[in-house]
């Protein structure tokens, strides 16, 4: 397979625990650190699965996402998202949807998402996958479940970039209903913001003047002043205070918005052990 290579646990969500090795010499470092966080006691999703890791082939080059509708069999793309990681734990930082790839990229990664369904066997419902488009041009399948896509992608990015609810689709497929789909006419992002050190969160500050800038359409608080946050690879949820949610014209417009807003934030954590 290789290097540089992933090391991760069995089971688990939301990026917990991804470790990128550059070669043998680091794998002995990632299982040691993966032992310690891979126990019921640190998250109840690794009971069964405790101090198991899996090995995975590195995929070079952009992560996406493909939202979607399997009815009667037919298959039914509602979009594509880019998506913005950290490194080195492939943390979900922010979202662009409508991607930007090109015309033929996007065709591939249309048809990678439907050889996926046929081969699932999925129909009659709603579904999320993930890949990754390398250099070559070739999407690759990373991961894939029959749900809606997380971090604000179907609840708020689509219906704001199409003017169609992605949740009443959802609704309509499970009744057996096609899907009503709408191209769209924008472009809507969300942007994670992570806590800066570890503590007890103490404020957020600048969320009026955020709202301000133009493009801002939501500002989503996720954890309340006084809740303890920490950072990777120790965890990898309580260290997103909150999110940026923006539409634009353009992805360019979105992210220069975006990054207004983030930049009129303030996210004050006390250090001190709490009492």
């Amino acid at each position: 397979m290789g290097y540089p290579a992933i090391v991760k646990p069995v089971s688990g969500n939301g990026s917990k625990g991804i470790w990128r090795v550059a070669g043998p010499d680091e794998v002995a470092d990632a299982a040691a650190g993966l032992g310690s966080l891979v126990t019921a006691a640190s998250d109840p999703i690794f009971a069964g699965h405790e101090g198991e890791v899996i090995v995975e082939q590195f995929l070079e080059g952009t992560e996406h996402s493909v939202e979607g509708f399997v009815h009667d069999g037919v298959v039914h793309i509602v979009g594509v998202t880019d998506k913005t990681t950290s490194e080195p734990h492939r943390l979900e930082l922010g979202h662009i949807f409508p991607s930007t790839l090109g015309a033929d990229t996007l065709l591939r990664v249309e048809e990678l998402a439907a050889a996926v369904m046929e081969g699932f066997g999925l129909d009659d419902g709603t579904f999320h996958l993930e890949c990754i488009v390398g250099p070559d041009g070739v999407a690759r399948m990373v991961e894939c479940a029959a749900r809606v896509g997380g971090d604000f992608i179907t609840s708020h990015l689509v219906g704001l970039a199409t003017g169609q609810s992605f949740c009443e689709n959802v609704l309509r497929v499970a009744l057996g209903e096609a899907p009503v789909l709408r191209p769209a006419t924008l472009s809507a992002g969300v942007r994670k913001i992570m806590a800066p050190a570890v503590g007890t969160l103490a404020a957020v500050r600048g969320t009026d003047e955020a709202l301000r800038v133009p493009g801002v359409e939501h500002i989503a608080l996720e954890r309340q002043v006084g809740a303890q946050v920490r950072l990777p690879p120790e965890d990898v949820m309580s260290c997103f205070v909150g999110a940026i949610i923006a539409t634009g014209a353009t992805a360019a417009e979105v992210v220069a918005s975006l990054d207004a807003a983030e930049a009129c934030l303030e996210i004050v954590v006390d250090a001190k052990p709490p009492r």
